[in-house]
């Protein structure tokens, strides 16, 4: 994935002019500005908009035009997260689920996000997963999170909202089911997901079981080096590596996305090309916690809005799993309230939207469910 782009405040100004114009224009014809009862969602589309734009940017500790607190925490039971506190009014308190990432909510793509929603009113707590940060599916995370949804809602009231990227989101829609907290949470906004842990993996390893042609895309290199050195972070010892490849595999999974294709190959060329047996674990154990981390069969129990983005162009992450949870979601409960998007328009790990005018305000509609 490439860096951030950096975006001049002026261009931002006379985007958000041009975004307010186009808002009112596409909201009326939806027949969502046409009355008084549709103020709200008018409003909450515009913030969500405002969140968006927000994430084009880096944003600095504690915010501009809207200061917050940004502090590390800890649950009585000892789940780890980092909490956006805005300073001034909060509509809204929401759990933050990251994916497979080495820094978990030290990410910077989290920690922009959750930046850019305290400046939007939205306290934001960042969880930390302790497996995904060992590149492991661990039921502990799902453990974690329950904790972390119970205590959030004890400590502030009322019900909070999910948003969970990539991976973090089948984990986080099977805790939304969860008898035990799914009358705590409500909206959950997912970003192109799994609804089966298993079957995810499986083809993955499938896919990857081979080094793609000299010739392949990119992409398809961006993927296989991936999932290897994945597979060798979990097992640095089967993958034969020393003190210092390890330390520089940490360093590239770490930034694995704002890297050049050509630093991942030369590491992969170096350390890892021929090695086989690297992956995903599959054992009986491995398969009931992935299976305790799917949504797959859960569905009926959720209790809270659902919506879904889904990338695509994922080519990890096909489009047939947000489908499932949304066909699963509509036969178990029709009278719910869930949406789909399928788009090239967000990635699954990052929640960046395309400067192209309708396409973002459809984004914005749906996301402003999460203020609602």
């Amino acid at each position: 994935m490439p860096s951030r782009n950096k975006i001049p405040g002026w261009f931002i100004k006379k985007y958000l002019l041009v975004l307010f114009a186009g808002l009112t224009a596409f909201l009326v014809s939806a027949g969502c500005a046409s009355d008084k009862n549709s103020v709200p969602d008018f409003k909450n589309t515009v913030s969500a908009a405002k969140i968006l734009l927000l994430n084009f940017k880096t944003q600095a500790p504690g915010g501009r035009g809207r200061p917050f607190e940004e502090t590390g925490r800890t649950t009585k039971a000892g789940t780890n997260y980092d909490l956006y506190e805005p300073k001034e009014k909060v509509k809204k308190t929401v759990v933050v689920v990251t994916g497979l990432t080495l820094l978990g909510a030290r990410d910077p793509r989290v920690v922009n996000f959750c930046r850019s929603l305290a400046q939007a009113e939205i306290r934001a707590a960042a969880f930390d997963p302790a497996g995904f940060k060992s590149a492991k599916f661990e039921e502990q995370d799902y453990d974690a999170l329950k904790d972390l949804v119970k205590s959030l809602a004890g400590e502030y009231k009322g019900k909070l909202g999910i948003i969970a990227f990539s991976v973090g989101g089948g984990m986080a829609l099977a805790v939304a089911a969860d008898p035990e907290v799914s009358s705590l949470i409500d909206p959950v906004i997912l970003f192109s997901t799994y609804y089966n842990l298993e079957e995810l993996l499986d083809s993955i390893k499938k896919k990857c079981s081979a080094p793609p042609a000299a010739d392949a895309s990119e992409i398809a290199w961006d993927d296989y080096i991936w999932f290897l050195m994945i597979g060798a972070y979990r097992d640095p010892e089967a993958a034969g590596l020393d003190s210092s490849q390890k330390k520089e595999l940490k360093e590239i999974l770490e930034s694995y996305c704002y890297l050049p294709i050509e630093r991942k190959r030369g590491f992969y060329e170096r350390a890892l090309k021929g090695k086989t047996g690297l992956g995903f674990a599959d054992t009986e154990a491995d398969r009931a916690i992935y299976q305790k981390l799917s949504p797959a069969g859960k569905l009926a129990s959720v209790r809270a809005r659902v919506i879904i983005f889904h990338d695509s162009s994922d080519t990890m992450i096909s489009t047939d799993h947000s489908r499932k949870i949304f066909a699963e979601l509509n036969e178990k409960r029709p009278n719910g309230e869930q949406s789909l998007l399928v788009t090239p328009l967000l990635s699954h790990v990052d929640a960046r939207a395309t400067w192209r005018m309708f396409d973002f305000l459809r984004i914005c509609k749906m996301m402003g469910e999460i203020y609602e």
